[in-house]
């Protein structure tokens, strides 16, 4: 089969994912997905929101942490928009975000939660929404790893 890639996903992918927004989307395509984050990343062209921001500034983490995080995990929630029951403005996010929870290099549980769009020219683009460390063992992020 032959497919067009648009922004290191292909487009079948991309069409797929618009079109199924059913909170589990991100299992089938994770491993396209994680590599065009990966991507984006090293383009610098991953934004962090800023309340994500100055939740890496208070948690002393960078985008190098971010990143392997995202690398070395699986994502454990996803929410289609106006569903992210969490956060400053719950249920007011306008793309699906996820979240990835997993152990950083010095073993300390991290979650990151992604949203994920689709712009004008169908191309994905990240969204860094928060950053949570110290994660409970009774956290509904560990409970599911």
């Amino acid at each position: 089969m032959q497919f067009r890639r648009e922004g290191g996903i292909p487009s079948i992918v991309l069409r797929r994912w618009r079109n199924k927004m059913d909170g589990h989307a991100f299992e089938e395509y994770w491993s396209d997905i994680q590599e065009e984050v990966i991507r984006q990343f090293e383009a610098g062209l991953v934004d962090i929101s800023s309340h994500a921001g100055d939740q890496m500034t208070l948690r002393h983490l960078n985008e190098t942490d971010i990143r392997y995080i995202i690398l070395n995990n699986l994502p454990d929630e996803m929410y289609k928009a106006k569903e992210y029951p969490h956060g400053p403005t719950p249920f007011q996010n306008k793309d699906p975000v996820f979240s990835i929870t997993g152990r950083d290099r010095l073993g300390n549980w991290i979650v990151v939660a992604l949203a994920i769009r689709s712009t004008k020219h169908h191309r994905l683009r990240f969204t860094i929404v928060t950053v949570i460390d110290q994660v409970s063992p009774k956290s509904r992020h560990r409970i599911q790893k």
